[in-house]
């Protein structure tokens, strides 16, 4: 019962978040505190299963190693809020003295870890998008990136289109959008950022295609990597790596 009770609600701290209001309701809620993949996290939960699996059920110690695990989860999603709250207020000081307007922002820890964060504001035709790494030498965002919109590009989509309402709702908002091949369209999510710290060869972490079916209907998929694809990943995560080191 308490597996199936908090799981979701620990989906709640991630990037993708969870839908937990369904069958209610399709809202995600998203408190986006840990990555969806951080091995600090679920490492300790795997040493104790497998130390839980050598002692008999009557065993005090599994009871401790139990306990163990629960203290584990909950102190360091406690410690990820806590880098959540500095973040947004590195974030919104960094806005601030670079006088940015903006409607809103949204911040995040990168693949793997929560030292390396990353920060995305919302302009009226733009994107700000920076990383701040809690090793760093000094508290600034950098390097700070300018993301075009580009959202004029889906003018000739019906506002009621279910690809576009679809990529709308699983980025919540935070999208922009490219010309691909003819009248193909690249939307990228940035609520994942990128691989590495700056834009470099369209590394996007979630790329998705918006193109016209068999049907003449719009239609999305998600878009594969280039050839360089491999090559492009390892030094991406060897830049994210420096970056988590200092």
């Amino acid at each position: 019962f308490w597996a199936i009770f908090t799981h979701p609600i620990l989906d709640c701290f991630t990037n993708y978040g969870t839908q937990i209001w369904q069958p209610f309701a399709d809202t995600r809620i998203a408190w986006t505190t840990v990555s969806i993949v951080d091995p600090l996290y679920t490492v300790p939960f795997g040493i104790c299963l497998i130390a839980l699996s050598w002692f008999s059920k009557a065993s005090v110690w599994r009871r401790v190693l139990v306990w163990t695990g629960i203290i584990w989860s909950c102190g360091y999603l406690g410690y990820t809020v806590w880098h959540k709250r500095r973040m947004n207020a590195i974030f919104e000081q960094h806005l601030a003295d670079n006088q940015i307007p903006y409607r809103r922002y949204m911040t995040g820890p990168s693949i793997f870890n929560n030292i390396v964060w990353y920060g995305v504001a919302e302009g009226d035709t733009a994107y700000y998008y920076g990383m701040y790494g809690f090793n760093d030498t000094e508290e600034t965002v950098r390097p700070f990136s300018v993301l075009k919109k580009r959202h004029d590009l889906l003018a000739e989509l019906p506002q009621d289109d279910r690809a576009l309402h679809f990529l709308r709702w699983f980025s919540d908002g935070y999208y922009n959008v490219t010309p691909w091949n003819g009248d193909t369209l690249t939307v990228n999510d940035l609520r994942f950022g990128l691989m590495g710290d700056t834009l470099q060869n369209d590394n996007y972490v979630f790329r998705f295609l918006l193109y016209r079916n068999g049907q003449g209907e719009w239609d999305v998929k998600g878009k594969p990597g280039g050839e360089d694809a491999p090559q492009a990943a390892r030094a991406s995560f060897q830049t994210l790596w420096n970056r988590i080191n200092g």
